[in-house]
């Protein structure tokens, strides 16, 4: 679409635009591109660690994360710890200690999108995990050696009866899964499908733990995992599934939803290289960059082809707008690949309104920077 607009004085602007989308409100984030390296997260409290670690900050779809979680004691003397049941998020138990020893003090959680704890904790409570065994331990003290990741459990078997003061172990509480998915956050924990247990007969590990089936597969996205204990730590990590394939720098971006953060189909977004991250210029017709805008005199036609003619009868040919149209699909992605600029320009929202939503980022030759694009709910009108 090509629009020009006077400006009152001896110019005119022409903007050319591919087109627009008439809605407001929309709010976008850029995600830089992340290190293709392992990642270590630990959080500390009453002298214990929670440790965990995953083999990439990238991944390519069809692959999985490896999740590596330890429970260590940071003192040098042994560390006697009352069971506390103080979780800030619930997720899937990991089988760190035998499963019928409950209740299992580490659980975790994938969830797409690039969050805080506080967001998550906002999204809400997943119901907490339950008791699969017949017979069972509830455990009520762990016992850390000095300096280590060693433990001896106490707690009260109940089989006929219930019987205080068993103890068990020792145990090396350090484990290790992967996981193939992401889940839709709070979770509603089936016992039957989503409990699961490094432990062959309840005594000996089977490495590498196959964590529950997840309940959507990886897509392109930045995610963040979430493991937590029963003493109120939590580590966050972040990390990023990109396309496969493709010498060139990839821009993805998704359409969410702002009030269901459900992905939106049939969106349009405008996206095209940019000179630098100062491309920008701004028109009453709405930001743009600055191959897209020129002046000419007033009294200047404009061709269909986009040629214009000048009051003296010269004719000018200016470069083509690079901006490109594009539409989002059913899972509420567009995917630009082998892209060769630096910079590239994004712009969507309604270019006659001050809620508009516009940003150059800064690509890297085989890598993928994610914009995620927040849109309130309601009807799309594409203007060509």
């Amino acid at each position: 679409m090509m629009t020009i607009r006077n400006v009152g004085g001896p110019f005119l602007f022409i903007l050319i635009i591919i087109g627009t989308i008439s809605t407001v409100g929309m709010e976008a984030v850029f995600y830089q591109n992340p290190t293709p390296v392992p990642m270590f997260g630990e959080s500390s409290r009453a002298g214990v660690a929670l440790n965990v670690s995953v083999n990439s900050t990238i991944l390519h779809p069809g692959q999985r994360l490896n999740v590596t979680v330890s429970l260590d004691n940071k003192l040098t003397v042994s560390n006697y710890l009352r069971v506390a049941d103080d979780w800030t998020v619930r997720g899937f138990p990991v089988s760190i200690w035998p499963g019928c020893l409950f209740s299992l003090p580490v659980e975790f959680v994938i969830i797409r999108g690039n969050l805080s704890l506080s967001q998550i904790e906002a999204m809400g409570n997943s119901t907490a995990p339950g008791t699969l065994c017949m017979e069972a331990t509830a455990i009520d003290h762990v016992i850390f050696q000095p300096k280590s990741s060693d433990v001896t459990l106490t707690g009260t078997y109940c089989g006929g009866a219930c019987v205080p003061n068993q103890v068990y172990g020792p145990y090396h509480l350090v484990s290790n899964f992967t996981v193939d998915g992401y889940w839709n956050y709070p979770l509603t924990i089936n016992d039957s499908n989503d409990l699961y247990s490094p432990y062959d007969g309840g005594v000996t590990f089977r490495y590498p733990e196959v964590g529950p089936v997840a309940a959507h597969t990886f897509e392109p996205g930045v995610y963040t995992l979430v493991v937590t204990d029963e003493w109120g730590q939590d580590v966050l990590l972040h990390f990023t599934v990109t396309q496969n394939g493709g010498g060139g720098a990839g821009l993805l971006i998704h359409v969410l939803n702002d009030t269901t953060g459900q992905p939106m189909a049939g969106v349009r977004v405008i996206a095209g290289p940019a000179s630098s991250m100062n491309d920008t210029v701004y028109t009453p017709g709405g930001p743009t960059v600055k191959e897209c805008v020129h002046q000419v005199p007033s009294g200047s036609s404009v061709l269909a082809n986009g040629t214009v003619v000048l009051p003296n009868g010269t004719m000018l040919t200016f470069p083509t707008c690079p901006l490109s149209s594009y539409s989002t699909n059913s899972t509420g992605w567009v995917t630009i690949s082998g892209i060769t600029s630096t910079y590239y320009f994004f712009y969507a929202g309604n270019a006659m309104s001050s809620f508009n939503s516009f940003g150059i980022v800064q690509l890297f030759h085989g890598e993928a920077t994610y914009v995620t694009v927040k849109a309130p709910s309601g009807n799309y009108t594409v203007t060509n």
